[in-house]
């Protein structure tokens, strides 16, 4: 407000707020000009919400692309009160456009559901408007229709969001969620595996949360949870902390979190279940409490020692002391079970989820604090299956430490023995040399 209040200063409005209606071509709308500027603001101001490696579409012939909604043939996405100046036939629709640029070879077109639930509520204009827009069709038609094409294409290109009369002057809403039957073939196409390019038409800020894991299906896939949490253990092993990756991990492990938590309210499939399943497994495969234990058995005072320091935090996966501490990192004889062991963990954990272990889980308790023990976290997340896989994994840890911790207890205790050796024969050496001089000083 305060921007426009000075804008208005500066064009001298509040001296002469009727400026400019003298002058020529006043109230002239729609000219050449005017939508040449109109056009290259819209394409400054349309927002990319997110991109993994899927836009620019590509030209290549092999490429097929299905676009699916109503907005791609639709003439009504000017808005509500563009629409008072404007003219609909005039709108160049998205199917127009993508043919310009694309063989007609290339694109497959679905409607995917009806835009409006009937026409009548437009009166004399009804007409018009079912000319301009289409028939009304039977939804679950239209569905089928839609994932066919999609099983066709490489990409989907999905036009959601709001119609026509959902903005502007007494268009106010309590539920800035998609429709029901939007988000419904969104969760079906996403059942394709297919990469999703959602196109959103609105007129105000809408909800996303229920939808927007679903158009974003490559970021948090199996593999992907695989690589970022073995960068992670490979980055830790040269002393780089975790939080370097943060950004990307957060965003990755906030996505599964809402997807997940969404479904689950609404008693639906979890999207993210196998990552969310392969992250944790990973996470319970670096549970360093066993570590600790064998530690603190050991022969070498110093690893015994260290263990007992470090067992309280390892449980509450505080893992510092002993990176540091032993140390872990540089430490050539961990190379090993640092960076593979979480490795294995997960392509286990991802074998047995999909075959013989399947997973219920409650995605609540991923919120949890990261210090909550995974012991606990994991069985009241998912139950019995949840907690057996646990223990596998715990069990992968235990197998590609234990040999190393036996290595270094080796080392550490073999250092300890020779400096003792070395003191005791340093004590010889002055008592020797002290009972020489005393004999010198009595003869």
């Amino acid at each position: 407000m305060w921007r426009i209040l000075i804008l208005k200063n500066k064009l001298g409005l509040f001296e002469q707020p009727f400026r400019g209606l003298t002058e020529p071509n006043t109230g002239e709308v729609l000219t050449d000009e005017a939508k040449e500027v109109a056009t290259k603001l819209v394409e400054k101001s349309c927002v990319l919400l997110k991109n993994e490696a899927v836009l620019p579409l590509k030209k290549a012939k092999n490429q097929r692309i299905a676009v699916i909604g109503l907005y791609a043939e639709s003439h009504f996405t000017l808005g509500f009160w563009a629409s008072v100046s404007g003219r609909s036939s005039d709108v160049l629709t998205l199917k127009a456009g993508l043919l310009e640029q694309f063989g007609q070879d290339q694109l497959l077109f679905s409607r995917g559901f009806n835009l409006y639930e009937e026409y009548s509520s437009f009166g004399p204009l009804k007409a018009g408007f079912e000319q301009l827009n289409g028939p009304i069709e039977d939804e679950e038609f239209l569905l089928e229709q839609s994932l066919e094409q999609a099983k066709k294409a490489d990409v989907i290109l999905l036009t959601i969001g709001e119609n026509f009369l959902e903005s502007g002057e007494g268009a106010s809403k309590t539920n800035l969620r998609l429709p029901k039957k939007q988000i419904r073939l969104i969760k079906k196409l996403a059942e394709l595996k297919k990469p999703i390019v959602g196109l959103l038409y609105t007129g105000r800020p809408l909800v996303l949360t229920e939808v927007e894991s679903y158009l974003n299906s490559l970021v948090a896939s199996p593999i992907s949870i695989i690589i970022i949490m073995e960068l992670l253990a490979v980055l830790w092993f040269f002393g780089i902390h975790n939080a370097v990756l943060q950004g990307p991990l957060g965003a990755i492990s906030m996505t599964m979190i809402v997807g997940n938590m969404t479904a689950f309210q609404s008693g639906e499939k979890l999207p993210y279940l196998i990552p969310s399943v392969i992250y944790m497994g990973m996470y319970a495969a670096g549970f360093m409490g066993f570590v600790t234990f064998f530690m603190i058995r050991c022969q070498s005072a110093k690893m015994k020692q260290l263990g007992k320091l470090s067992f309280i935090p390892s449980l509450f996966n505080i893992t510092e002391p002993l990176m540091f501490g032993m140390p872990i990192i540089l430490n050539p004889i961990f190379f090993i079970p640092q960076v593979f062991t979480q490795l294995i963990a997960g392509f286990v954990t991802w074998g047995l989820t999909t075959t013989i272990l399947p997973i219920s889980l409650n995605p609540t308790m991923s919120l949890l604090p990261w210090t909550t023990p995974t012991f606990i976290k994991m069985p009241f997340a998912g139950g019995l299956n949840y907690t057996i896989l646990m223990v596998i994994c715990l069990a992968i840890g235990v197998i590609m430490w234990y040999p190393f911790i036996k290595i270094a207890d080796k080392k550490e205790y073999e250092l300890e023995r020779a400096l003792e050796e070395k003191k005791q024969e340093e004590v010889e050496t002055l008592q020797t040399a002290a009972i020489t001089e005393n004999n010198e000083i009595q003869a």
